[in-house]
């Protein structure tokens, strides 16, 4: 396409964005519901933080008590992109980041279809569809996700193009490392599944063969160029709870009953608004809300969709194959996959199977784009599937009468409805049927608009204003429904003080220090979630409460924070401390707590003293008054020869914290067990990444303690040599001394980062070998038995 064609499509998939972002993106508005307060925002800081100061994130000490930054992908240390957060303040960043992508989403889908069709309105159709989906907008509060999203469509283009096997492997490879970087790794497997069926539903053998070899080569190379990024989160991944997934792990599977969100928007209700969403047995998650706010694909998309469905298409088959399959998926346990999620990699590294409801909707959108190009020929369309659509519009028409005409009918059968659900019996026998009118009021509206704006392009195809008028209905009903689920707050969410954060500081004599944040027991102090300002409420409240990783924003590190990846030892040590948050605190060194106003079992405990109280906030600060140091050196070890003996010994009602350590020992001869003559540390220092110390350590020798995190990325040495580490406390790490004066350096450095990085640069030699590659190609022949004159798709 010239760059004059290239103005219509950029200007669409741009004022779809900018209706739905446009707020977060000039005025003083903020998307802050979900991870973005208290997850993106200080991981983003972080980084940036550290590529301010000259170096690469490789450690951040703000979550738990330290994660590997750049192994955790949803950091997108190396994203180029989000080079973005370091010149614009954290929520201005956030929305052009997400808003450019939506937008790339959008004109990847726009491209595929006027490919395969031949039809800039067929393109237009799809993109419009894909981008005002339900599940698509409601990714705006997981960026990363809509980063990884926004290359999809693209890896489909380049596959389905015609250039050659080389260049398309290049290409390929360039989106999928893109994916990879972009803090979705699981964006990477959309990709792959969709050229999967794409390459399923070819109809010669020979391009079936070409595409599964273009993919998998582009996808191999792919992982090469972005070994930088996925040899540091694979370390960090089997070390982490992903590892080895609970029962709980694939939570938020997605429920039948919501199925009936596809075509009757909100048909249980709205989450922060009247009728309130009522099937709370639908949620199966870790939160009050679904992880797919909406799955809304639009009523008056239906005509279109089901035109769509041309026997003998290839590109209807991908586009039904990706419909059910994404369904499926996201059902999970609801139709006997939830082995798949929980045991089969890759699927079971990623938690959440609504998440695959992308690919339904993705698939939707292609019918979408090929009923439109169906509407513009000239060939007679299906009239049966046409009458069955107006069929099911009138027969929800007379179900809206019926709710209207018998109000007691659709009370009782409201009832019925929340006995067999067993939701909450606060709510009232009117929910279900209040939800519902609403719903299919607008279904049936928007239907009925989309049929007859399609009666009227039958009649006129080649006039403009009647593509036009479709498409604004398609928009409308769309963006009405989307606007719904995209939630702007003030932008001073993310600079507003905390009390908490300047309590430990005015109280703590030295920096950092870790705060236990007792999340359980401040639950009941969280406002409901009823209404948009309801919301924000709670989210000031996290941000003054320091909730999960916000503390890092002010200097300060939260051991009971929240990331993506979690250390298997330090959950194993908070499954073993459990309802022992005190010892647990003085293990790693969390010299306060903040915890609910009143707690009577902290109050009588001579080792804390509270420091502040806020009654409008709901709680109150603790002071460890003998809090260990960061770096330690304990009068008497234990010994343990494996985990679970090790939190065993840690849970002990005689252990103690202050004067003790437990040590792994593994084989051979283990060190001296018993009373130790604790060595005298001076010149102590920590910060991210690194920690010294002088050690004055007596005749028998001594351990030192570095209560951070153990990872196999951290190094000791020892008056400049080589010094194994060894795990202490089943989630911190030390060292063993021998007597004499000593000099202790502890520095943390990504295992493996300059083989990662070697492969890297091999992979980007090889990519631009493929994309020089000139070797000539004959075109395909024919299919046999193909007219001149039937469309391409």
């Amino acid at each position: 396409m010239g760059l004059r064609r290239w103005l219509g499509p950029c200007a669409l998939v741009a004022g779809v964005s900018a209706v739905l972002f446009g707020a977060a993106l000039v005025l003083e508005r903020a998307l802050y519901f979900r991870d973005i307060l208290h997850y993106y925002a200080p991981t983003r800081e972080a980084a940036s933080a550290a590529w301010r100061a000259g170096a690469l994130p490789q450690w951040n000490p703000g979550q738990f008590a330290g994660v590997p930054l750049l192994g955790d992908p949803h950091a997108a240390v190396l994203y180029p992109p989000n080079l973005l957060y370091l010149l614009l303040p954290f929520p201005r960043a956030y929305a052009w980041t997400l808003a450019l992508h939506h937008a790339a989403a959008g004109l990847g889908l726009y491209v595929l279809l006027r490919r395969a069709t031949g039809q800039a309105w067929a393109g237009a159709a799809a993109a419009l569809c894909f981008m005002a989906a339900g599940h698509v907008v409601g990714l705006a509060t997981a960026g990363p996700l809509m980063a990884g999203l926004a290359y999809v469509p693209w890896f489909l283009v380049v596959l389905s193009g015609t250039a050659r096997p080389a260049r398309r492997v290049a290409g390929l490879a360039a989106l999928g490392a893109l994916q990879a970087l972009s803090g979705d790794p699981q964006s990477v497997l959309y990709a792959a599944l969709a050229a999967l069926a794409w390459v399923a539903t070819r109809p010669a053998p020979r391009e079936r063969k070409e595409g599964l070899l273009v993919a998998g080569a582009g996808l191999a190379l792919a992982a090469l160029l972005a070994a930088p990024q996925l040899l540091p989160a694979w370390n960090t991944l089997r070390l982490s709870t992903r590892s080895a997934p609970g029962a709980d792990f694939a939570q938020w599977t997605l429920h039948p009953v919501r199925l009936l969100e596809l075509f009757l928007p909100f048909a249980l209700g709205g989450h922060l608004e009247t009728p309130a969403f009522w099937a709370r047995f639908a949620v199966e998650g870790p939160a009050p809300l679904p992880f797919s706010l909406s799955l809304y694909l639009g009523a008056a998309t239906l005509p279109l969709g089901l035109l769509g469905l041309r026997r003998g298409s290839p590109w209807a088959r991908f586009g039904l194959v990706l419909l059910l399959g994404g369904l499926l998926l996201a059902l999970g346990s609801h139709v006997g996959l939830g082995a798949l999620h929980t045991r089969l990699p890759p699927f079971r590294f990623f938690r959440y199977p609504e998440k695959y409801a992308v690919l339904a909707t993705l698939g939707w959108a292609v019918l979408v784009g090929l009923g439109f190009a169906r509407a513009l020929e000239p060939a007679p369309l299906p009239r049966r599937r046409l009458g069955l659509l107006a069929l099911g519009l009138g027969l929800a028409g007379a179900l809206l009468a019926l709710l209207a005409l018998w109000p007691g009918g659709a009370r009782e059968a409201g009832a019925w409805a929340l006995r067999a659900s067993g939701s909450s019996k606060a709510l009232s026998a009117d929910a279900p049927a209040a939800a519902l009118r609403p719903a299919l009021a607008q279904a049936l509206g928007f239907g009925a608009l989309a049929l007859g704006a399609l009666a009227l392009l039958r009649r006129r195809p080649g006039a403009w204003p009647a593509r036009a008028l479709l498409g604004a209905v398609l928009a409308l009903d769309l963006l009405l429904a989307a606007r719904r689920i995209v939630w702007f707050g003030d932008p001073a969410l993310f600079r507003a003080p905390s009390p908490v954060a300047e309590a430990v500081r005015a109280h703590a004599p030295a920096g950092p220090f870790r705060l236990w944040r007792d999340t359980l027991g401040l639950r009941g102090a969280v406002p409901e979630l009823h209404t948009r300002g309801a919301l924000e409420q709670a989210r000031a409240w996290e941000r003054a409460t320091l909730k999960s990783n916000l503390a890092s924003l002010f200097g300060l590190e939260e051991l009971s924070g929240y990331g993506a990846v979690q250390l298997a030892r330090e959950a194993a040590l908070v499954q073993a401390l459990k309802g022992q948050e005190l010892r647990l605190a003085q293990l790693l060194n969390a010299c306060f707590l903040l915890t609910a106003p009143h707690a009577p079992v902290l109050a009588k405990n001579p080792r804390v003293q509270q420091v502040a109280a806020w009654p409008e906030l709901k709680a109150s600060l603790w002071l460890l008054r003998d809090c260990p140091a960061r770096l330690r050196s304990p009068a008497r070890v234990q010994l343990a020869h494996s985990e679970d003996e090790a939190a065993r010994l840690l849970a002990a009602p005689g252990f103690d914290p202050l004067t003790e350590a437990v040590v792994e020992v593994a084989g051979g001869a283990p060190p001296r067990q018993g009373p130790l003559a604790p060595a005298t540390l001076s010149d102590a220092a920590h910060g991210t990444g690194f920690a010294a110390v002088r050690a004055q350590v007596p005749a028998d020798g001594s351990l030192l303690v570095f209560a951070t995190a153990s990872h196999p990325g951290w190094r000791a040495w020892v008056d400049g040599r080589p010094a194994p580490l060894v795990h202490v406390d089943l989630a911190a790490m030390g060292v063993w001394l021998e007597p004499g004066e000593h000099r202790v350096e502890l520095r943390y450095r990504e295992p493996g980062l300059g083989l990662a990085f070697g492969l890297g640069a091999l992979g980007l030699l090889l990519t631009l070998a493929l994309t020089a590659w000139r070797r000539p190609r004959r075109p395909p022949p024919e299919p046999p038995g193909t007219a001149a004159s039937a469309p391409r798709w």
